[in-house]
């Protein structure tokens, strides 16, 4: 919400009529603006190196990534969610929502703990949050997927997300993201995308 209010800011300026696009970076949740015949470009880190290419004029203006890395604290399992939204306070909200969906109730050896306990000052008090997921069988990690891409797909169909790159254990679950507006490529050194329950 910081970086949309940042970047409403920005574009109420008297500079913003001449800029082609605009970004704010805040700590990773990212409000942007492209304009008529822009382009912009965010890269998603790990495995995928993946980047979302977006041609303007776009609605789609916010990207945020939720899961186990980082910073982040989730009862999932994914080891990040990358969503493009409407705004950086919805895609931020959806990465952390379809984080906590991936996951595989039945495995053994998924770790949790009260949130509190990991840090004091976390807003999910005593809520279980994972901290160690052991290797999981291939259709473990299928399932884990299906389960957060199904989520997504049903926020895409609700207008407020463009789509989502999902990724656990170094498979990747992709939704969305493929209209001319908001496209999704890989680097040449990319591992090959699994687009889960459609391979």
């Amino acid at each position: 919400a910081i970086a949309d209010h940042v970047l409403d800011a920005m574009m109420a300026t008297r500079h913003a009529a001449t800029a082609t696009r605009i970004s704010v970076n805040n700590g990773g949740d990212i409000a942007f603006w492209t304009g008529d015949g822009a382009v912009t470009r965010a890269g998603i880190a790990g495995p995928l190196a993946g980047v979302i290419t977006l041609h303007g004029p776009t609605a789609w203006r916010g990207m945020a990534t939720s899961g186990r890395g980082g910073r982040s604290l989730s009862p999932g399992i994914a080891d990040s969610v990358t969503v493009l939204a409407d705004c950086a306070a919805t895609a931020d909200a959806a990465a952390t929502v379809i984080a906590g969906a991936v996951d595989c109730p039945r495995a053994a050896g998924i770790e949790r703990l009260p949130a509190c306990e990991i840090d004091p000052e976390s807003d999910l008090g005593a809520r279980a949050v994972t901290v160690a997921v052991p290797q999981l069988r291939p259709v473990q990690i299928s399932a884990a997927l299906a389960a957060g891409r199904d989520l997504a797909a049903q926020m895409i169909t609700g207008g407020r997300i463009a789509g989502a790159v999902l990724e656990l254990q170094g498979k990747t679950a992709v939704v969305g993201l493929d209209t001319p507006a908001s496209m999704l490529s890989l680097g040449d050194e990319s591992p090959p995308i699994s687009i889960t329950g459609e391979d």
